[in-house]
């Protein structure tokens, strides 16, 4: 069994008898028809004694035909012994759909024949090997950018197999891309991908960015008996800044109004109720808060799913999280004096330059 890219070697044994006088070799020809996927690179030949000898013979490669020669047939140092070819190759990193067998598996099949003539009266006579069979395993390689994980790398995966690739963001991440074999693919999923009928080594790329579909609901509330509309509406604004998990920071703000259209009751007592909305948010980690508010004094901060309350604060949790969500408690301070929402502006004069 190899997988492509992996060294592979064939040995070939034969024996040379001891040849009477007379009776050498005129012609002594081991030939190998390398099967197609494997790439000839080198041979060694070793002798009974563990000797390397491979500087007596030649061997050389003409398309897929690998042939070995003894150098000289006349000498006796040639006869009576038993050697190994030892025939190096390297596994293709190719497709082999069309060596498929009908199981699925690539199996290539290798056999070498030896041609000799030991007398001119005599034909030539050519032997066979056995058959060597070596199955073809294949690897997928899976990587990820270290937002997110994939599934393992594995090898030795027989032909026709199938593999499913499952990739999982970490919190706050989705699938960005995903590349097989070098080229990007569209997943409708964005949780797998499948292999079928495998014939062929793998690779298997994914990469995650930060979600940016993540949402914030803030809530203001006032007990109705606090508002005095013929005073004006409340004006409330809010502000919300936080780190996104690329490290950029962000600062949103929403303002909203109480009004007659925001009045509850809960329990029997009323409330105005104001809810602001931010959306398409990237995820990270943000710090809501209220901008001071005339007329008004925070007396209470509350925290829904997705957030917690730190002071003044509402902290969200927008990378574990989807949607964060609280609440500010108001109650109205020294409303018989102004309206809920004054404004003020500066005014300055202008003069003439001496000059």
């Amino acid at each position: 069994q190899s997988t492509p890219g992996e060294n592979v070697s064939y040995n070939v044994a034969f024996t040379v008898p001891q040849q009477p006088t007379g009776y050498l070799y005129s012609k002594f020809v081991l030939s190998d028809t390398l099967p197609d996927g494997l790439k000839y690179t080198g041979f060694s030949v070793k002798d009974d004694t563990g000797a390397n000898v491979t500087g007596n013979f030649t061997g050389s490669i003409n398309g897929q035909v690998f042939t070995l020669t003894p150098n000289n047939l006349s000498s006796s140092s040639f006869y009576f012994k038993g050697y190994t070819v030892t025939i190096n190759t390297t596994v293709e990193d190719k497709d082999f759909a069309n060596q498929q067998g009908t199981d699925g598996k690539v199996i290539l099949k290798n056999q070498a024949n030896i041609t000799a003539k030991n007398s001119p009266s005599v034909p030539e006579e050519t032997k066979t090997s056995n058959v060597v069979n070596t199955e073809v395993l294949f690897k997928i390689d899976t990587k990820t950018d270290g937002n997110g994980t994939v599934t393992a790398s594995e090898d030795g995966i027989s032909g026709g197999s199938s593999r499913t690739i499952s990739f999982n963001p970490n919190a706050g991440y989705q699938v960005d891309t995903v590349t097989v074999d070098g080229e990007e693919v569209s997943i409708s999923s964005n949780t797998d991908y499948t292999f079928e009928n495998i014939s062929e080594n793998h690779e298997v790329s994914v990469t995650f960015t930060p979600r940016t579909d993540k949402e914030v609901t803030l809530y203001k509330t006032i007990p109705a008996n606090q508002v005095n509309m013929a005073h004006g509406t409340p004006t409330v604004i809010f502000k919300l800044e936080g780190t996104d998990l690329n490290g950029e920071f962000h600062t949103y703000y929403r303002t909203v109004q109480l009004d007659e259209d925001t009045l509850v009751e809960y329990d029997g007592v009323k409330y105005y109720e104001a809810k602001a909305y931010f959306g398409d948010i990237t995820s990270g980690t943000y710090t809501a808060t209220e901008v001071d508010t005339s007329r008004f004094d925070l007396s209470k901060v509350g925290a829904g799913e997705g957030a917690t309350v730190s002071g003044n604060s509402i902290v969200c949790d927008l990378v574990n999280t989807r949607h964060a969500m609280g609440g500010f408690f108001n109650t109205g301070t020294q409303i018989q004096y102004f309206s809920h929402n004054d404004l003020k502006e500066n005014e300055f004069s202008s003069w003439g330059m001496p000059w």
